[in-house]
């Protein structure tokens, strides 16, 4: 997820990056309609965080595919929100959460983050 040094990615100690990792087959255009727009206006219209861009990986070397969402929070709590939007979105419980601030890492599954991975 790193892209440039931790001084270089956040402008404070509080402010987090998230990558979400959903495990699903989906084209750009699949993506930008499921996830990527629907996201980017819950985060808004929560005033939690900025959605900063999505992609699509596809299947390689054995290895499933899976669509990358990737949005900034001005303070790490604000992660749970992204975790609930995902969540409402109907992003499965598997669906990884890497989560990074100038000091630490957090990696967690949806599941982890909303319900403990108990289906409702």
């Amino acid at each position: 997820m790193s892209t440039g040094s931790t001084s270089d990615r956040f402008q404070n100690d509080f402010e987090a990056i998230a990558l979400a990792r959903v495990p699903e087959a989906l084209d750009d255009a699949e993506r930008e309609r499921k996830y990527d727009r629907p996201l980017a206006a819950m985060l808004s219209a929560r005033q939690v965080g900025e959605f900063l861009r999505g992609f699509s990986q596809p299947a390689n070397r054995g290895q499933p595919a899976w669509v990358g969402l990737e949005a900034r929070f001005v303070v790490l709590q604000n992660v749970s929100a992204f975790c609930t939007c995902l969540s409402e979105l109907g992003a499965p419980p598997e669906t990884r959460i890497e989560c990074e601030t100038a000091k630490a890492t957090l990696d967690l599954t949806l599941g982890e983050a909303t319900d403990g991975g108990e289906k409702q």
